[in-house]
């Protein structure tokens, strides 16, 4: 018999996450694109991740 593939994120919080981790990065490339730095990149996506795992959009447990 053949193994069904078996997606590695199965969870509702693991998808949440990842969504908000896609967020922000696009969220981040926009102002990249705006500003041209990738210092801006990283701090930008730095901030939206921290701001979203202290508001509890990313749950870490």
């Amino acid at each position: 018999m053949r193994k069904r593939y078996k997606p590695s994120i199965s969870t509702a919080r693991d998808k949440l996450n990842s969504a908000h981790l896609i967020g922000a990065f696009v969220f981040a490339s926009i102002v990249d694109a705006a500003t041209g730095s990738w210092l801006a990149f990283f701090l930008a996506a730095g901030i939206v991740i921290g701001l979203s795992i202290h508001s509890g959009g990313i749950r870490l447990t």
